[in-house]
């Protein structure tokens, strides 16, 4: 009987397995859309955006792009995990491929691949994955970013194919625990390639700046050599225009300073400048040429806006007027939602119609293309830097986040930045914010603390409060017009039908378990027991497995009603839970418990090698959970929870009994001719294992704990709140 049901078991769960397999769904991923006005007249431009090829590693995405260029492409694709998707979107990915073509106009000019709002380490081939293939690869912390591509790399016969691989960044392992937090890299901006000059100008070196005292503007930007330094002098004009009249002009001849990205500085006279501010969105445009001896142009026109911010981390001063800050938080999913839904502009307008003069950027850095609209309608911007939960071992360099700076120098509405959020007190650490505020010095920097009293140690620190950021300076709340997640596809709709339906099997179980009777431990080794004593082991061996279901049940509801707002104030991917909750339920029920089935009889199994009588894996288990008749109040406590919002009811129910019959256990382990050592073999395995983990990444663990009971604190007030 008990093979019979192992078997059973074993086949129910390869069963589930291959069907969350083959049913699994990621979560929905939206395209995400967004305007530059940046322009370039003189390059020639091809978008990349829109459908790409999704892969789970780069030679998969190879063996696939083969059989495509070979005619067979409808063979053996079920033997690889290729979907669709479209980038630019919040999707994460591991392998993206793209096909295009190039015309014979590109065969004379130098390309160039620009990528913007890129989150991961990203590596990028053409037309291979070989190393002769490789154009390059960098780390993405949500900027724009450029790689070189000779012409020569291109097939213009036929289509060409792009292969992008993202993987977690240092910056992203070096949060606590990132090592081990399943992070996915993803592409939110635009991608496009372009045909340009052998030198070109670098917008995204660009930074703004206004001389009071000398009345001047000072305009940093850089110019990029591709592929040599010898088409040089060169000079480069720069207009600055009001309203399409000249405002002021600077030409400046330059010669190669020997490196392939070289930083200029353009000085304009600016007597009279119109200042920017969110009553009065002044914006200047700027036109700058490049141009040599050899006929080669470049040109980039941008809006540009002027500034003066004082004061201090206490009180803010725009423009020589005291400045409050009357705000709202934004998620990044809700950044998402807006862009998805082209709304950015009238969310913009909408939030200012509101009376809000200022939009807090949490737990991600957006798209240029909200900076440049907050420019335009005069909303202010308060960014944060992507260093979160780092433990003081691992403390960034400012310079990782160059790119980041440079965006937030240039664009007049970024009025704040918050350069760290639960970064670990240390020396190091007030050097890192001690660098980005000597690097900004015209902007407040904070740090924020998430798990901590609401008492502020200095100036410089923020505290995250269920209803968002408060101080002198002014306030700004969470937004609660987008929602963070759709919940059609992440909650369990039919929960208390199922929790209903399985209680009445656990009242009917206990009903035939008590009417069978007892059994002994002999009765194991009949191989022909008495009717009475089938039964009673039949229902006992339900029992057991009804156990594990009860305690799959009660995981698979926690998984389903912790809402993932609260979790807008932890800066980690939420990919992954989310495309767990977009499963099926029972599906997940199905397999979770039968894994724990598996996992309780394998744990049986080792005690049973030290028994002098081998009563079977299954059989042992049955044995020592034969006194399981309680998981009918566990049953019962799943109602109640699902009914009045008590989440950790059934957990509490099942931790009691499962603390008041250990005793009882031991002894049953004592009948049986063993010690109770045996059965903690697997137990103790797993936790020498976590102690070894934890050894390993110690400066992470101890920061773990450092903050843990705080960050307990907060999710639970905030769960019970609800």
């Amino acid at each position: 009987m008990f093979n019979r049901f192992l078997t059973l078991i074993i086949a129910v769960f390869l069963l589930s397995s291959l069907s969350l397999t083959f049913i699994w769904k990621d979560a929905t991923a939206r395209e995400i859309f967004g305007d530059s006005p940046v322009t370039s007249v003189y390059r020639i431009s091809q978008d990349l955006g829109g459908k790409w090829d999704n892969f789970s590693s780069l030679r998969q995405a190879w063996a696939e792009e083969n059989r495509k260029s070979q005619g067979d492409e409808h063979k053996g694709v079920a033997l690889f995990n290729q979907k669709s998707m479209i980038i630019p979107s919040d999707q994460g990915f591991h392998v993206a491929v793209k096909r295009f073509k190039v015309t014979g106009k590109w065969g004379y000019k130098t390309a160039q691949l620009v990528l913007s709002g890129v989150y991961g380490k990203a590596r990028v081939f053409l037309n291979g994955i070989d190393d002769a293939n490789y154009l390059g690869e960098f780390e993405g912390v949500g900027g724009t970013y450029y790689l070189d591509i000779s012409s020569t790399r291109f097939d213009f016969n036929k289509e060409n194919v792009l292969y992008i691989e993202l993987s977690k960044s240092g910056l992203q392992q070096k949060k606590m625990l990132g090592w081990l937090w399943p992070e996915y890299g993803r592409i939110t901006g635009e991608i496009r390639l372009e045909a340009v000059s052998e030198t070109t100008i670098d917008y995204t070196k660009t930074t703004v700046a206004y001389d009071l005292e000398n009345k001047k503007l000072i305009l940093n930007t850089g110019l990029k050599h591709h592929l040599t330094l010898d088409h040089g002098p060169w000079a480069i004009n720069g207009v600055l225009k009001d309203k399409d009249q000249k405002a002021a002009e600077c030409l400046l001849p330059l010669n190669s300073n020997g490196e392939y990205e070289q930083g200029i500085t353009l000085v304009f006279e600016l007597p009279d400048p119109k200042f920017w501010s969110p009553d009065n969105p002044y914006l200047y445009e700027l036109n700058l040429v490049l141009s040599n001896s050899e006929g080669d142009y470049d040109s980039v026109q941008f809006p540009i806006g002027i500034k003066k911010v004082t004061g201090s981390n206490q009180r803010w001063i725009l423009n020589g007027k005291n400045f409050e800050v009357k705000g709202e938080i934004i998620s990044s999913q809700q950044g998402y939602l807006i862009r998805n839904q082209q709304q950015l502009e009238d969310y913009l307008k909408k939030s200012k119609a509101q009376g809000m003069n200022l939009i807090y950027f949490m737990g991600f850095f957006p798209d240029e293309s909200w900076l440049f609209c907050a420019d335009r309608l005069g909303m202010g911007v308060w960014l944060e830097m992507p260093a979160d939960f780092i433990s003081k071992e691992k403390i960034p360099s400012y310079t990782q986040f160059q790119e980041l700076l440079l965006i937030s120098e240039r664009h007049p509405s970024v009025l704040a930045l918050t350069a760290g959020k639960e970064l670990e007190s240390s020396p190091k650490t007030e050097d890192y914010f001690r660098e980005i505020t000597k690097r900004i010095p015209t902007l407040p920097v904070y740090h924020m603390k998430i798990f901590a009293d609401n008492e502020k140690k200095d100036l410089q620190t923020n505290i995250l409060t269920g209803n968002g950021l408060q101080g002198e300076w002014g306030k700004v709340s969470f937004n609660k017009s987008f929602p963070d997640e759709d919940k059609n596809n992440t909650s369990w709709e039919k929960e208390i039908i199922a929790a209903i339906i399985w209680f009445l099997w656990l009242l009917f179980l206990f009903i035939q378990r008590v009417v069978s009777g007892k059994w002994n431990y002999t009765d194991l080794f009949n191989d022909r027991p008495k009717r009475a004593v089938r039964v009673a082991l039949f229902w006992g061996t339900l029992g057991f497995i009804s156990r594990m279901v009860t305690l799959a049940a009660v995981i698979v509801s926690l998984l389903f009603v912790i809402p993932l707002q609260l979790l807008v104030r932890i800066p980690y991917d939420m990919s992954a839970p989310v495309s767990v909750r977009s499963q099926p339920p029972l599906l997940l029920w199905l397999l979770l418990s039968f894994f724990f089935i598996l996992i309780k009889i394998f744990q049986a199994g080792l005690a049973e090698a030290w028994l002098s009588q081998k009563p079977g894996a299954l059989g042992f288990c049955c044995w020592l959970e034969r006194r399981s008749n309680w998981i009918l109040f566990a049953g019962a406590a799943w109602i109640i929870s699902v009914y009045w919002k008590v989440w950790y009811l059934p957990l509490i129910v099942y931790a009691a009994f499962t603390f008041l019959l250990f005793p009882l256990r031991v002894k049953d382990v004592w009948k049986a001719g063993g010690k109770y050592r045996s059965v903690l073999i697997l137990p103790m395995t797993l936790l020498c294992g976590i102690a070894v983990m934890i050894f390993s990444h110690w400066s992470d663990f101890r920061y773990l704990f450092q903050i843990a009971l705080p960050l307990m604190k907060v999710l639970l007030s905030s769960i019970f709140s609800m």
